[in-house]
């Protein structure tokens, strides 16, 4: 399993703290939920239920598979799986019955929330109760990119571990950012508005995640399984988008760093100054503001679940226009 640095460390503070029998009664990972942060989870997860003696995780036992597969009878996972992606009352009551029941292995049971700032006010009022008074050798791991989202009071029981980016998923749609801003032909990131380019790019992403995620489920057997499989997708997809609108916001950020004058070797797109310096010579810092203004206000609005169709086509219009006043000049 490949981690950044950062996240090596991490996972060895959480090493240490497990040895002098420290471990906090419950962690809140902040960063990717399906990249960074699973990744950590899983770790800590191979951590706790690694049967070897000596060199823990070993990777190699079936503790460590399991937790690498999420298959370990002793952890439960809970994820938004309706509709509306919440993650609802009933199933935190029933993370806090198998919390109370006697584990397995006779040792450690765990839960692992994924996209934990999604609960319900209902179902954080209830998880809030389990982590007040936990049953012994419990252990809660709480996923989200938006801890904001999260119950004050939950946050304050929990020990915040906040991830990197991840690169490596961000790194895509970064190189597809970047063709369509040197496409000078195309209008660069004018023609994102016209010809629906980012939209196409989406789509395609969101084909290959249905791909993926119904290959993984195999047969569906109830509406509960197709509820959790398009809930997954949902989720994946939500996170490519958002990763998408990064991209975006980055390169925008760097020409807005560009006209401030700021050190070239902390910009995101590096390899692209060229093009980055020439578009900073034609704007003024007030102008890169509005376009970086435009790129948070755009993911502001899909985190409100406003149609994505039209926040894309208002967003990147509005990019359109600001583009095509720079080509005039």
């Amino acid at each position: 399993m490949s981690s950044t640095a950062p996240t090596n460390n991490v996972f060895e503070d959480i090493r240490r703290a497990w040895e002098r029998d420290r471990l906090a009664q419950a962690y809140i990972l902040v960063g990717p939920v399906r990249g960074s942060a699973l990744a950590l989870a899983r770790r800590i997860l191979s951590l706790l239920f690694c049967e070897a003696t000596a060199g823990r995780p070993c990777g190699a036992c079936p503790g460590c598979r399991g937790a690498e597969e999420g298959r370990l009878a002793d952890v439960l996972f809970l994820e938004p799986v309706k509709a509306a992606q919440l993650i609802d009352v009933e199933q935190v009551r029933t993370l806090n019955l198998f919390a109370g029941q006697t584990s397995y292995g006779g040792g450690w049971k765990a839960g692992v929330l994924l996209y934990a700032d999604r609960m319900t006010p209902s179902a954080a009022n209830a998880f809030l109760k389990v982590l007040e008074e936990p049953p012994p050798r419990t252990f809660f791991l709480l996923l989200t990119d938006q801890p904001h989202g999260v119950l004050p009071t939950i946050l304050s029981r929990c020990q915040k571990v906040v991830l990197p980016s991840d690169q490596e998923a961000l790194r895509p749609w970064m190189d597809s950012v970047a063709e369509l801003s040197e496409d000078r032909n195309a209008g660069g990131l004018a023609g994102l508005a016209g010809a629906s380019k980012l939209g196409v790019l989406l789509e395609k992403k969101r084909k290959e995640i249905e791909k993926v995620e119904a290959e993984a489920a195999g047969d569906l057997n109830t509406d509960e399984d197709e509820d959790r499989l398009k809930a997954r997708i949902t989720a994946r997809y939500k996170e490519s988008r958002s990763l998408a609108l990064r991209a975006l916001l980055l390169w925008h950020r760097d020409v807005m760093a560009a006209v401030s004058g700021a050190d070239t070797s902390l910009f995101v797109y590096a390899d692209h100054l060229g093009r980055i310096r020439e578009l900073a010579s034609r704007v003024t810092l007030s102008e890169a503001l509005i376009r970086v203004d435009t790129v948070e206000d755009m993911q502001t609005q899909l985190d409100q679940n406003i149609n994505e169709d039209m926040v894309l086509e208002a967003g990147l219009t509005r990019l359109s226009g600001l583009e095509a006043t720079l080509s005039k000049r």
